[in-house]
């Protein structure tokens, strides 16, 4: 079923869930990293600290390997996750991200791009294609 609107699955089911999936893996002798996504502050749920905070606590108790936390962008924010978490913390590139230094000093092991980049490239091609058009000229690339 694809739900129309995003929404958070119940904590303890998804550690349930991810729990099984790490006792499946065991069981087959495979070892992968389970990073989780937690949308607590995409979703901008009321009191996202202590949300992410009990879902960590949860995933990791469950096997999961590391945390993504799709939108968390606030230093404040950031620090209080990582100083929490026992696991790697994964964040998205945002606006408001602090930089690279930065973020490695606070604890952050990985940043994710997604399609952030690829839209930007995208953009960048479209206006270099209609000026070639416009222009009936490849001066422009040069």
């Amino acid at each position: 079923m694809v739900a129309q609107q995003r929404s958070l699955l119940n904590a303890d089911a998804f550690a349930a869930t991810i729990a099984q999936v790490r006792q499946q893996l065991s069981q087959q002798q495979i070892d992968i990293f389970i990073n989780v996504r937690s949308d607590v502050f995409l979703l901008n749920t009321q009191d996202a600290i202590e949300q992410a905070k009990q879902r960590i606590a949860l995933y990791t108790a469950a096997g999961a390997n590391g945390i993504f936390l799709h939108c968390l962008e606030k230093a404040e924010d950031i620090q209080a996750i990582c100083e929490f978490s026992e696991l790697p913390i994964n964040v998205m590139c945002m606006p408001q991200l602090a930089d690279f230094t930065q973020l490695q000093a606070w604890g952050v092991k990985r940043i994710s791009m997604g399609n952030f980049l690829f839209e930007n490239m995208q953009q960048h091609l479209k206006t270099q294609l209609n000026c070639i058009t416009l222009q009936q000229s490849f001066a422009g690339l040069f």
